[in-house]
């Protein structure tokens, strides 16, 4: 075995040239890397999952029911068969304000999810008992170029500005009869699953803006989160509803004819959010 003398090591080191440590300006930087900033690419696959939301104080004091309760979606999936590649460059002006940029290429997602319950928190029940699936229901979520800025600068004056690259489209299920169902639970028993049927649900036009004055904006003020879509975000908003049943659907009673017919599709084109703005707060 080698032993190391530190000292001749420490004198060796006292007779050679000293060079003392600089901060790289972004173009050394760069050049060093080949690349400015960071890239992050991400294979999704999720499975299996549970989301939920909790009100801590259910319907507040004096209530019929004062406890906490749960909202949850239950067997969420999140897949894509592309990379999803997120470029992050962060800058600063002269006035020493900063702002962070992500620049996403999402690929097309497949979601899906096998029912969304109520329960008391902390609890999961048996079976969805606010929309109930046909065993699990899946959708897309259109391929999408999106940029984010983050940060109160000069550059764009919000919390947040996002922008796209083109609008983007969701559709959920495949079309067939009652596929979802949103429960009556007044009504419902073991032979009998009475509600809103639907098919498939289809949202075209999602879109926060293309630049130009064109944009959705993140500011959080004293009365909440607010979204606000500017120039022509969301400015053609399209959702329609398939194969939609009222009554008797049948969904998850073996032996049981539907009681009605079904409707049709509903459809609702050319709805403009543009120029409006949405507030998020608790109660």
């Amino acid at each position: 075995m080698r032993v190391i003398d530190l000292g001749r090591v420490l004198g060796l080191c006292m007779v050679l040239p000293a060079w003392s440590l600089e901060a790289m300006d972004d173009q050394s930087l760069a050049a060093s890397v080949a690349q400015a900033g960071l890239t992050i690419t991400t294979q999704l696959q999720l499975s299996n999952a549970r989301l939920a939301y909790t009100d801590t104080d259910g319907w507040g004091s004096g209530s019929a029911a004062p406890g906490a309760g749960t909202l949850g979606i239950r067997g969420l999936s999140l897949s894509s068969t592309q990379p999803w590649v997120s470029r992050i460059d962060l800058g600063s002006n002269a006035s020493g304000q900063a702002v962070l940029q992500i620049d996403s290429q999402i690929p097309q997602l497949n979601f899906g999810f096998s029912g969304i319950d109520v329960a008391p928190a902390g609890q999961v029940p048996a079976t969805a008992n606010v929309l109930m699936t046909a065993g699990g229901v899946g959708g897309t979520i259109s391929a999408s170029h999106l940029i984010l800025q983050l940060g109160d600068s000069n550059t764009q004056g919000h919390m947040a500005v996002l922008t796209d690259s083109a609008p983007m489209t969701i559709s959920l299920g495949n079309g067939s009869a009652n596929q979802m169902v949103i429960v009556d639970p007044v009504n419902q028993s073991a032979t009998s699953t009475p509600g809103i049927g639907i098919g498939q649900i289809q949202m075209s036009g999602i879109d926060f803006g293309q630049g130009n004055g064109s944009q959705t904006v993140v500011d959080v003020t004293q009365q909440g989160l607010q979204l606000s879509f500017q120039g022509n975000a969301m400015n053609s908003v399209g959702m329609q509803l398939n194969n939609v049943t009222l009554g008797e659907t049948c969904l998850g009673v073996s032996a049981c004819t539907p009681s009605s017919p079904s409707l049709g599709n509903i459809t609702v084109s050319g709805f403009s959010l543009a120029g409006a703005t949405l507030t998020l707060r608790g109660h």
